[in-house]
This record gives structure tokens, sequence and C-alpha cells, in this order.
């Protein structure tokens, strides 16, 4: 007697339910990630640069630009900058610089700015571009 009907019993390949579970907990860590060093580590300046302590004057927020949308009003992006004093060199420099990265949320600026309540900045410069003046308010 043949027993060519039997068959083994397949088992569940949990492999085609992982692999696609793995890769989406894995895209939105990227996300998460990215969006976390974008905001609160990554720096604007390098710290080889040369600096020189400064006095910030005033604070504002400013429009840099806005980002296309299709199907809704453009995303605006803005920058807080600084109105610093400093000395290099012997030379006195009153100027509006940037002092934080390019965001999209005006309020979180608007925040930031208010806990920066010392009036002292660092001013890093650019060697290779001397004009690329940012401020780093304390």
């Amino acid at each position: 007697m043949s027993n060519h009907h039997a068959r083994l019993k397949q088992r569940k390949n949990f492999g085609s339910i992982l692999v696609p579970g793995v890769v989406v907990a894995s895209v939105i860590f990227a996300l998460i990630a990215s969006q976390f060093y974008q905001r609160y580590l990554k720096s604007r300046v390098d710290p080889a640069w040369p600096s020189v302590a400064g006095k910030t004057i005033e604070t504002r927020i400013t429009v840099i630009g806005t980002q296309p949308q299709m199907y809704k009003s453009g995303i605006i992006e803005y920058r807080a900058e600084a109105h610093v004093i400093y000395e290099l060199n012997g030379v006195h420099h009153d100027a509006w610089v940037p002092a934080s990265g390019i965001e999209t949320d005006r309020s979180y600026l608007t925040f930031w700015l208010w806990l920066r309540k010392s009036k002292e900045a660092l001013i890093y410069w650019n060697p290779r571009n001397p004009s690329d003046v940012q401020a780093v308010l304390n």
C-alpha cells in the first residue's frame, strides 16, 4: 500500500512576516534618528574654526526660503540671527550673523532663542572663507 497522498505538514514561514517587519521598523528608526541628529546633535560650526568672544545685542528670526509642496501651501524655512559685536585683530565688527540651523518650526526657534538668556556669544568663522561667520549663543 502506498502513501502517495500523505504529505508532510508544512511549517509556517515566519521569515516572510519577519523580514518586512524588520524593514519597516528600521525605516521608522532611521527617520526618528535623523530628526534627532538634525535638531540636537548636528553642529553648525566646526570646533576647529577660529573663534572670538562677542556680545549679543539682539536676536531675530528671519525667513530663509520655502519648500514647495504639490497639494498644499509651501513650508516656510526659518533661521535665528543674532546682532553681535566683537573685536578681531583690533578691528571692531558689528553684524547680523546666523545663530541657528534652518528650521521649519518658527515656534521651536522662538522657544530656542528664549532659552538663550546670556548676552555672551562665541563667534566662529571659516578660515577658508572669512565671510562665513556664525554665532553660537550661550
